[in-house]
This record gives structure tokens, C-alpha cells and sequence, in this order.
């Protein structure tokens, strides 16, 4: 009987994923190290991660105060002139840099804010994944 709600339990947490990477983006924060990287990812088929549903959001709340075309260069903060995320086209183009400058250890972006550990794990999905639109 143990051993049959041992694999229940199993089976449960296995077909959740282990509660890594599967709630969608929040707006509040959750403490994390400057943008640590996540375990090795799995594209899996069928993802709800896309520009639409949660890249697009991504970019607004942690990007575009310095990465937008509306923003002079002396109202970017140090971002360099062109480098905007107004639109998933721009974004596309960026790519890599994306990925290496928001998660490791050396992650330098955003250099305000951390962060939260959800969006962290979903962008990186999202960008290694080949960035649906």
C-alpha cells in the first residue's frame, strides 16, 4: 500500500514537471540571485511560451525603460542607440546577447532589477527555445 502511494505521489510530481517552469509569469518579484542559470532545458512541443502570452510582457516590465525606440540617448541609461525591443522582430535580432546578459552568473541585465526566479526560468525557455512568436 506505501509503495503504491509512494509511486502515486511519484507519478504526480513527475507528470507536473516538479513545479519547475510550468506556472505562467507574475508581476511580483521573488528574490534570486543575480539571474542564476537554470538546469539544462527541454523544448518541449506544444509550449504556451510565446511573444504573445509572455515574451511581449517580459520585455515591457524589465526591458523597455532603457531598450525602447521612443527613448533618446540620453533617456536609455547606458543602452546602446538601436538596441530596441519594441517589437518581436527586434528582439529576434538580439537573440543570444539576450540570453547571455540576462541568466548566469554574469548576467549584467536588467542592472536595476532583479529578475523574479519564474520569468528568469520562462525567458530562458522562450530565447533557447527558438522564441516562438
Amino acid at each position: 500500500m506505501i509503495t503504491k502511494l509512494y509511486f502515486f505521489v511519484f507519478l504526480n510530481i513527475l507528470a507536473c514537471g516538479g513545479g519547475r517552469g510550468s506556472n505562467p509569469p507574475t508581476n511580483s518579484p521573488t528574490p534570486s540571485a543575480k539571474n542564476t542559470p537554470s538546469e539544462d532545458l527541454l523544448c518541449l512541443e506544444g509550449t504556451f511560451l510565446s511573444y504573445g502570452t509572455f515574451a511581449q510582457d517580459f520585455f515591457q516590465h524589465y526591458c523597455l525603460m532603457c531598450h525602447s525606440s521612443a527613448r533618446t540617448e540620453n533617456d536609455r541609461y547606458g543602452a546602446k542607440v538601436g538596441m530596441d525591443f519594441d517589437s518581436y522582430e527586434l528582439i529576434a535580432q538580439y537573440n543570444e546577447e539576450i540570453l547571455s546578459s540576462v541568466t548566469g552568473d554574469s548576467a549584467t541585465m536588467p542592472p536595476a532589477q532583479t529578475i523574479n526566479t519564474t520569468d528568469l526560468r520562462l525567458i530562458e525557455e522562450w530565447l533557447t527555445c527558438g522564441f516562438p512568436p
